[in-house]
């Protein structure tokens, strides 16, 4: 009797793959805020604008890598077609600050997410309502409320999951009514949960 376990063998001829795999893109939020911001619109290996670098320095033209996105075509997924079925998102900085947890509640809770695939509307929900993973440090903020690597914020699950196939281009952007200020810029990175399914 064949191995249950046979069917999800990476190596199988003539049969369609489904792997979990997530889509990324991190984009920066100025200090003096900004009214849109477009994720999945600079891809892996192009200059943008991040704070959170290695060794600590802010830098203006960082050469994104995987650990910023894995995008690697603006606005178009990965050749494979992708079905998301939640999202996750982080605030990221250089240092922890005490006006951290301000920052974040300015931006949750003036912006809203919107998606499109292609010319099509996706859907809209309003930042406040999506959980975010954050890095809260024990001396800031006490032992008790420090929190692991994305220990604080389960996934948030679309109704419906959506498809994006070969060829279709994506867009999410993060939109406020006007400039939200905060007190220093940071990173924003999204994260969206999805099955990539592929042929052999």
């Amino acid at each position: 009797m064949p191995i249950p376990n046979r069917r999800y063998n990476v190596l199988n001829p003539n049969v369609t793959e489904f792997f979990g795999q997530p889509l990324w893109d991190t984009v920066n939020y100025a200090a003096a805020g900004q009214a849109v911001m477009n994720f999945f619109a600079i891809p892996r290996g192009q200059a943008a604008v991040l704070t959170t670098v290695i060794g600590g320095a802010p830098a203006a033209g960082t050469i994104k890598s995987y650990r910023d996105t894995n995008l690697d075509i603006a606005g178009f997924t990965p050749d494979k077609r992708w079905e998301f079925v939640g999202m996750s998102a982080a605030f990221r900085r250089i240092t922890d600050l005490v006006t951290d947890e301000m920052d974040r509640k300015m931006i949750a809770g003036n912006t809203w997410w919107y998606f499109r695939v292609g010319d099509k509307d996706v859907f809209r929900i309003p930042t406040v309502f999506t959980p975010f993973a954050n890095y809260t440090h024990a001396t800031t903020w006490g032992a008790v409320a420090a929190q692991a690597t994305g220990g604080n914020a389960p996934a948030y699950m679309f109704t419906t999951p959506f498809v994006v196939n070969p060829g279709e281009r994506i867009s999410v952007t993060l939109e406020a009514p006007g400039n939200v200020p905060i007190i220093t810029t940071l990173d924003i990175t999204l994260l969206l949960h999805a099955t990539m399914q592929r042929a052999t």
